[in-house]
């Protein structure tokens, strides 16, 4: 049985993420950054409730505190975006 991943689309203003996509059914949270790249990380669902309702909050800010600096923060690889099509 497959299992359902819905997903919350962010698209930032911000001058190092172009979007934000939180998965929180998996804990996942991935970043598309402005330099073409993206990164999976794993983030607290709590943190995610934190960014959706702090509208005070920066991306940058929320992603710095919460996902790089998050105890779940692991070393997961970050791919150009041309290898998924991603543009």
């Amino acid at each position: 049985m497959a299992m359902i991943n819905p997903v919350i689309i962010l698209h930032t203003d911000s001058t190092a993420t172009h979007q934000i996509n939180l998965y929180p059914v998996t804990r996942q949270c991935m970043i598309f950054w402005n330099s073409g790249h993206y990164s999976n990380h794993k983030v607290r669902r709590r943190d995610m409730v934190r960014f959706l309702v702090d509208l005070k909050q920066s991306a940058g800010e929320w992603v710095n505190r919460y996902v790089l600096d998050s105890p779940l923060a692991t070393d997961l690889e970050t791919v150009p975006s041309e290898a998924t099509g991603w543009n």
